[in-house]
């Protein structure tokens, strides 16, 4: 009777510890849900363009970014396959606590700091162009304008993303130097 008994609250115990291990993993599986939702919304691959909001998040986000001690020894490169499978722990972390996916967020980084270049060499080329436009007799400026225009086809930024990075501009070169 006694081990009858016993036996009646090791079911009851282990029954409860499985209930409740169940419903922890459950609340973690939709912690985690909730937070992969986040970043596959923040994550369009398939889009290579960047929207204004991306381009305002990396204006509030990348100075906390530059001053974690991490930052400094994070190498980007366009050869590795994901980004964040050659990040510290400590920047997995920090990418998932601001709810970002580490290969957007770099990828985005990269696309601005390209066109804020893209800017300079337009502005360049479309200085020179109107400059040799005075002299379209001689060949060479007709030339030089060629090669100008060519220049100015080069990148393929769509005018919503020229636009954006000219209205942000300033504030994107001062935390990109």
């Amino acid at each position: 009777m006694v081990g009858d008994n016993l036996s009646k609250t090791m079911f009851l115990v282990l029954g409860w510890v499985a209930i409740a291990g169940v419903l922890k993993i459950d609340v973690a599986e939709t912690s985690w849900h909730r937070y992969y939702k986040t970043v596959t919304a923040k994550r369009p691959y398939y889009q290579e363009t960047v929207t204004e909001v991306e381009v305002r998040e990396i204006i509030k986000l990348w100075p906390r970014f530059m001053a974690q001690p991490f930052a400094k020894d994070m190498a980007v490169s366009a050869h590795v396959d994901s980004i964040l499978n050659n990040m510290d722990w400590r920047a997995k972390y920090w990418f998932m606590r601001v709810c970002w996916d580490a290969n957007r967020f770099f990828y985005v980084q990269q696309r601005i700091v390209s066109l804020l270049k893209y800017l300079q060499v337009r502005r360049s080329a479309l200085a020179i162009i109107k400059q040799m436009s005075y002299r379209r007799n001689d060949p060479t400026a007709r030339e030089m304008i060629k090669a100008q225009q060519k220049r100015l086809t080069k990148e393929s930024f769509s005018q919503a993303e020229i636009e954006i990075a000219e209205k942000y501009e300033e504030t994107l070169k001062k935390i990109f130097q």
